[in-house]
């Protein structure tokens, strides 16, 4: 077994990215303080400390969420404002009736609906290719969702090109 003790995805030395990654680590671990907290309160999308320049500089950061009804609204509003066509993509099911009735939780975290739009930032949820660097935590833009012939949503393409 290995316990991986680095994170990976939060690169830079500098000692601005250094105390990041350390508060990373410590959210993970449960162990935030309150100056870790005042740290990321600085740059809550909602904050009225934050001028609309620095709020410009975070537009494209990843974000923590508390619970997981503000990262539906956050994903949603983000795919709104792509103005483009989102294609809402079924889930197929195969365990029978138990599959279908399974939510997010028992599901390890597979929802029954998945919605995309040309432009929209993905990010990998598990080790999918590892000796090509998909791996998880990765992220890409959507580029193109392609289906199979006289298809579209709510179908499930054949192909997403990130």
């Amino acid at each position: 077994a290995y316990k991986l003790d680095m994170v990976q995805h939060q690169s830079g030395d500098s000692e601005e990215q250094c105390n990041f990654r350390d508060i990373l680590l410590q959210l993970c671990d449960g162990e935030s303080t309150v100056a870790d907290w005042k740290v990321l309160a600085a740059r809550f999308i909602d904050s009225p400390t934050i001028l609309s320049p620095e709020q410009d500089h975070f537009s494209d950061a990843t974000c923590i969420f508390p619970q997981k009804i503000d990262i539906n609204e956050f994903n949603v509003d983000k795919l709104k404002s792509l103005n483009c066509p989102i294609a809402r993509i079924n889930a197929i099911h195969t365990g029978g009736n138990e599959a279908r009735k399974a939510d997010y939780n028992i599901a390890k975290g597979l929802e029954a609906q998945l919605f995309l739009a040309r432009g929209a930032c993905v990010m990998l949820r598990t080790n999918l290719w590892t000796e090509v660097g998909l791996v998880n935590g990765s992220m890409g833009i959507v580029q193109e969702i392609v289906f199979g012939e006289n298809q579209g949503p709510p179908f499930l393409p054949i192909a997403l090109l990130i």
